[in-house]
């Protein structure tokens, strides 16, 4: 069998294994976005030519999200082919961890008990960090002192777009532009809540990463993050900063007024990803989708 990855592999390599003579090949589908504007040009033309091929090339497509399943059901892809398989997380090494976290604290100079709120991801318009930024102003008005960190590609002192952005709603002395990290896992478990602001989104793994660090997240209502968090009151509509900013606030003051509800909220969101998001069950479902009559005899 031949395990294909994403539409270029897809494509190549699933025409390469039928030609060799491969009886069983599964694509992979990592996308959930094929928009003008937001995907490239050429993505859209090779993942179109993809759908004309999928009744043919391959046995089963396995998308990472149901959005991306629905999203390429719609664009032509073989409906009856299309399986959705979560992503899966080392529990391992994303896990709860204070004494990285605290580490983490000290190097950015922040002390034990300020609120943090952290965003990972690179500067991508599709991350929408001026959204959180608005919804940061307004928890700010409300007089909640927080401090907040933007980890990842881009989200450096050097970028002067969002440097602008950040002083003229006057959230200099509250963010800090931490810039790409390599210890995810430390940085997660400095944070007290995680928050993703984008406005499209697959399955987005910072949710996860996060919560299986024992941090609480929110999050704007896009692609399967709905799904991963399992709490509609902790999402919000994209693009609405006013909705994201209550979101935080009313998490802001459960910490705040309610130690025993919030930690009940960090160990519910630690319990969920192992529940439904480990890697064993992950794996579990690639081996039942590629090998059905073996995994039914194992039953």
């Amino acid at each position: 069998m031949v395990q294909t990855w994403m539409y270029h592999a897809d494509l190549l390599g699933g025409i390469a294994a039928r030609l060799a003579g491969v009886r069983s090949v599964f694509w992979g589908i990592r996308h959930s976005t094929l928009e003008k504007g937001k995907s490239k040009r050429s993505t859209i033309m090779i993942a179109r030519l993809c759908a004309l091929l999928s009744s043919w090339v391959p046995d089963k497509i396995i998308c990472c999200a149901k959005k991306a399943q629905d999203v390429h059901a719609d664009i032509g892809y073989s409906a009856r082919k299309l399986r959705v398989i979560p992503n899966g997380y080392d529990l391992s090494r994303f896990r709860s961890d204070a004494a990285a976290g605290a580490k983490v604290r000290a190097e950015l100079g922040l002390g034990s008990n300020d609120f943090i709120i952290g965003n990972v991801g690179r500067f991508d318009p599709l991350k929408d960090h001026f959204n959180l930024l608005q919804a940061l102003a307004r928890v700010a008005e409300c007089k909640i002192p927080f401090r907040c960190l933007l980890i990842g590609k881009g989200l450096s002192p050097d970028n002067v777009d969002l440097v602008k952005n950040i002083a003229e709603l006057g959230l200099q002395d509250s963010v800090l532009l931490v810039g790409q990290r390599s210890d995810v896992p430390a940085v997660m478990n400095s944070l007290d809540l995680h928050v993703l602001s984008s406005l499209s989104e697959g399955f987005p793994n910072v949710l996860a990463e996060a919560m299986a660090c024992g941090t609480p997240c929110v999050s704007t209502d896009v692609g399967d993050a709905l799904e991963i968090v399992g709490d509609q009151e902790a999402c919000c509509p994209a693009r609405d900063s006013r909705a994201l900013a209550e979101v935080i606030i009313k998490l802001a003051r459960e910490k705040q007024h309610s130690p025993s509800a919030w930690q009940a909220r960090k160990i519910t969101s630690s319990d969920r990803i192992a529940e439904k998001f480990s890697i064993k069950a992950m794996v579990e479902a690639y081996e039942a989708c590629w090998f059905p009559a073996a995994c039914d005899e194992n039953r």
